[in-house]
């Protein structure tokens, strides 16, 4: 059945009965010409099916709905089920069940289709609208009961845990209820606060009065309040009161909710303690950095210290050695007291204490950067004794440190309550101490400063150099007296003067460039050798060492420049040059000659041998004896001056430089097999024992087969021409980066005096052995002269009577071929030298004025020189004479300048020590300056290129010294 029209009647009412019809046609009929007879404006609305009326209730509101019952009665579960609050009347038939069941399942009425009539109708849909209404009015106040009564739950809960104290009170002041944290706090039971009264918790009745007072006023009051706790003890409270009141305006009871502020109100004291106290350093600091005067300083600091920490006194100590025993003891410097106690700065008993004797325990703590306070009552008996005849009874001392280093204490006395010192107010006079060592070394250093500021204007004004400030653009800034010396100009004058002013024009281009570049940082310092046009106008020529000086900030400031007049070091100079030339060509000239007279001599000489060996074999006939000894004569003296040819023209090839050696590896036991077979018959001859010894693990060697084969032959004959009964002995041995030929033999032996002669060609020791044994001197200057062409070197050993010991050292690679390779270590440390620890001490554990020298030189009279004059200027000098425990003395004696001679004994150059010092990271900025006898071409670069700073040759005058500080050590 499809749904028919919506019908409506409607009567002109402003606010009509809105009714929703659900039922059969016939039924639809029926009800609307019943409500046609009723004057009441309503409006029907009719839809046959339920679905329907479920559509229209979604789109358009009903005041009521009146449904006709089915059998089952879906339809009224379906509609309660979408709309639970509408009213509904049902309609259905006289049935008792039927209306019992519409009735249970929601609807406000329940009507009998066939007895239903137009008023009775009307009263039933006015009874379903005000009965729903009067239900929903009644969930709805069900359920803001609910609401209530869950706020009061949960108000309850609030209070009950709330931090904040909670207590109630009626209107005559008598106490009602208290949650835990008020029972917390004032540690009472409910039993016990029973019938008190407000004011009897309360330690103040003023304060009672005030809050009564604002309370019955009608004002709330907010404020702290001091409260006494069941135990006695007083607690400070942040409360705040209000009247609860009922509905007449009259107070009922009085709410207390309180705070515990005691801890708060502690830890505000604590920080305005901890500000005073850090405003007390800070003004201190101050002081300490704002006087002029370093022991005002250091009083006004101890005052503000001591009056922020409200004690009797302040006092600062410091630590020594004992002059004698080096024991660590203990001096008061400063101190400060209040009007209350007696001062201590002048007694005795508080000068040089021994940390040992008195506290080992404070030493330990202190050094360790921890404060030591509490009561002297508490300290062991030991510790007390000093105290207590002080009156001290509470004290704090903090450590001072300087640099890193424990440079003494700060004290801090309370002689009049127990005080108990906090980590806070630890900390704070911590930096406080800090702020003290600093001033302390702000004043070391200022002494320091002072003290090389006067050395260095002594030096400046009395020094033989010349010493010059100029800016940065050339223009002099001071001179020194030598200075104006050697230019000719005052001191005065010079100052409005350039460097270039009173340079020669033609060094002034070279000159400026190097300042160019120093002033640019391109270079640290420069040297330069340069003619200055004197006042007079004569012409100067000088040395001049120039440097650039930087502020602490690496700035630059000025120039300093060193000058030296080598004016006659130049003539002298030029003198020697013009002699060494002339020497030189004396020399060649003379090479020249012996070679081509030792040369046109060997060809007829090998003439009279050759001849000579003819007629002693007599192929042209028969001789006599005599003429056979005749012949014998004339061979062997032709060998003996051949020989002698040989060796001139060895000698001079080597000199003049035209010796070329071919360098092979060579068995070292073949190679004495065959020297030993060629000299044996001249020892078997003489009686004497031809021994041998080679170390097992040599089994070759570098060197030119035909030049090592002369070397040890001229050796062995040598060993034994000047050994008249025994043995002579050929050993060889592994040495330091070589091998070592050792001829030795029992011979006459060679007086000390004698020994600088022996390797001089031309030479024999005296004239009686020139007519006992036969020979030119030429062998040991040949031997030596090509053992170091080499590389190696022939050294000699000798006890007169005994014997003597030659030894031939040649090097595990040819020296041309080891200086292109890259060096390796060798440690310079003797056997027996223990090894020490290479960290150096910070600088800062001595003075910076008490500098060191040490001076490696084996010449005692060079050495006396250096260390007299180094000395009486204020230096500390050691003289090291061997260099066997160089590295040793340099741990131990930590220099700040080194200066090595060349020449050393033991084997051991200074060029040996400086290699090995510049491999060491800790000693690569120590100065060294290198001392040689002379410097040949070539030298200085090898120097410097080895790590020395500078050199100086020998003879050193005091002006070399004097530039020597002022370069090094200012």
């Amino acid at each position: 059945m499809s749904n028919p029209e919506r019908q409506c009647v409607t009567h002109v009412n402003p606010a009509p009965l809105k009714i929703l019809l659900v039922g059969q046609p016939s039924l639809e009929r029926r009800i609307r010409e019943m409500l046609r007879a009723v004057q009441t404006p309503l409006q029907l609305v009719w839809q046959e099916r339920v679905q329907a009326a479920l559509a229209e209730l979604k789109t358009e509101s009903a005041s009521v709905v009146l449904l006709e019952l089915d059998r089952a009665g879906q339809k009224l579960k379906q509609l309660r089920l979408a709309y639970p609050h509408m009213p509904i009347v049902v309609l259905g038939e006289d049935e008792a069940e039927n209306a019992q069941t519409a009735l249970a399942q929601g609807a406000q009425e329940y009507l009998v289709k066939a007895e239903v009539e137009a008023q009775g109708l009307l009263r039933a849909l006015r009874y379903a609208i005000e009965r729903q209404q009067w239900q929903t009015q009644w969930r709805q106040t069900q359920s803001q009961l609910k609401q209530a009564e869950e706020k009061l739950s949960l108000y309850q809960e609030i209070v009950a845990n709330s931090n904040n104290a909670i207590a109630i009170y009626d209107s005559q002041g008598n106490f009602v209820e208290q949650n835990t944290a008020h029972r917390t706090l004032l540690g009472y039971e409910d039993e016990e606060l029973y019938g008190q009264k407000k004011d009897e918790i309360f330690s103040s009745k003023a304060q009672v009065a005030e809050i009564s007072t604002q309370l019955q006023n009608g004002d709330n009051y907010r404020g702290e309040v001091t409260l006494r706790r069941r135990q006695g003890w007083l607690v400070t409270v942040e409360l705040f009161a209000f009247p609860l009141r009922d509905r007449s305006g009259e107070p009922v009871y009085y709410v207390g909710i309180g705070r515990d502020v005691t801890e708060r109100l502690q830890a505000e004291s604590t920080l305005k303690e901890r500000d005073r106290l850090l405003a007390a350093v800070a003004t201190a600091n101050n002081h300490l950095l704002t006087t002029t005067d370093f022991s005002a300083a250091i009083d006004l600091a101890l005052e503000t210290l001591g009056q922020a920490c409200n004690v009797d006194r302040v006092y600062v100590f410091e630590n020594h050695l004992h002059p004698s025993t080096g024991e660590l003891l203990m001096s008061q410097r400063f101190e400060w007291t209040s009007s209350t106690v007696i001062a201590q700065i002048d007694n005795p008993e508080l000068q040089s204490l021994s940390y040992q004797t008195c506290s080992p325990v404070w030493y330990d703590n202190l050094v360790a950067g921890k404060p030591i306070g509490g009561l002297v009552k508490n300290l062991p008996a030991h510790e007390r004794e000093v105290l207590d005849r002080q009156q001290i009874i509470s004290i704090l001392v903090v450590p001072i440190f300087l640099e890193g280093q424990f440079w003494g204490f700060v004290g801090f006395d309370d002689c009049h309550r127990e005080r108990q010192w906090t980590e806070t107010e630890r900390a704070i006079l911590s930096a406080a101490a800090g702020s003290i060592g600093g001033a302390i070394a702000r004043q070391q250093t200022k002494v320091a400063l002072q003290e090389s500021e006067l050395q260095f204007r002594a030096i400046f004004e009395h020094s033989s150099i010349g010493i010059g400030l100029s800016d940065l653009k050339g223009g002099q800034i001071d001179s020194n007296p030598a200075l104006c010396h050697i230019l000719g100009y005052s001191r005065e004058e010079l100052l409005k003067m350039s460097f270039t002013d009173y340079t020669h024009p033609d060094d002034i281009a070279a000159d400026v460039k190097l300042f160019y570049e120093l002033v640019m940082g391109q270079r640290d310092r420069y040297e330069i050798e340069k003619r200055y046009t004197r006042k007079d106008g004569c012409q100067v020529w000088c040395r001049l060492n120039h440097s650039l000086v930087r502020d602490s900030a690496n700035r630059p400031q000025f120039v300093i420049a060193l000058v030296e007049d080598i004016t006659i070091h130049k003539q002298i100079e030029n003198h020697l040059r013009d002699s060494k030339e002339a020497a030189e060509a004396g020399s060649r000239a003379k090479s020249e000659f012996l070679a081509i007279m030792s040369h046109e001599l060997r060809t007829p000489l090998n003439g009279v041998l050759g001849l000579s060996q003819l007629l002693g074999q007599e192929l042209f006939g028969s001789l006599n004896a005599k003429q056979k000894e005749y012949v014998s004569c004339i061979h062997s003296s032709g060998e003996h001056l051949l020989a002698l040819i040989n060796d001139v023209l060895d000698l001079c090839k080597v000199e003049a430089g035209r010796e070329e050696l071919t360098l092979v590896r060579l068995n070292v036991r073949d190679l004495c097999t065959y020297c030993l077979s060629v000299v044996r018959d001249r020892a078997v001859a003489k009686q004497l024992q031809l021994l041998s010894e080679i170390d097992p693990q040599i089994d070759s060697c570098i060197a030119d087969e035909r030049r090592v084969k002369q070397m040890l032959l001229n050796l062995l004959a040598n060993a034994i021409k000047f050994t008249p009964k025994g043995q002579v002995s050929l050993r060889v041995e592994q040495v330091n980066q070589g091998i070592a030929f050792k001829v030795a033999d029992t011979g006459i032996g060679i007086e000390r005096s004698q020994l600088n002669l022996l390797f001089q060609p031309f030479k024999q020791l005296d004239s009686r052995l020139n007519r006992q044994y036969e020979g030119t001197g030429l062998g040991l200057s040949l031997t030596r002269k090509l053992a170091r062409l080499h590389g190696g070197d022939v050294t000699v050993r000798s006890t007169v009577g005994k014997g003597s010991e030659f030894t031939l050292w040649l090097p595990n690679a040819y020296l041309n071929d080891l200086r292109q390779e890259p060096a390796k270590e060798r440690s310079l440390l003797s056997p027996t030298e223990p090894k020490l620890s290479r960290k150096r001490p910070a600088s800062g554990c001595r003075s910076p004025i008490a500098k060191r020298i040490l001076i490696v030189e084996d010449d005692d009279r060079s050495a006396l020189l250096l260390q007299d004059y180094f000395e009486i200027v204020g230096y500390q000098v050691k003289h090291l004479k061997h260099p066997h425990n160089f590295q040793g003395m340099l741990y131990l004696y930590q220099p700040d300048l080194l200066l090595l001679d060349v020449q050393l004994p033991g084997g051991v150059s200074g060029m040996d020590l400086l290699c090995s010092l510049r491999q060491q990271p800790e000693w690569q900025k120590l100065p060294a300056i290198i001392l040689t006898a002379s410097v040949k071409a070539g030298e200085r670069d090898r120097f410097l290129a080895a790590g020395a700073n500078d050199y100086f040759s020998k003879p050193i005058g005091i002006a070399q010294i004097e530039k020597i500080l002022m370069q090094y050590l200012s």
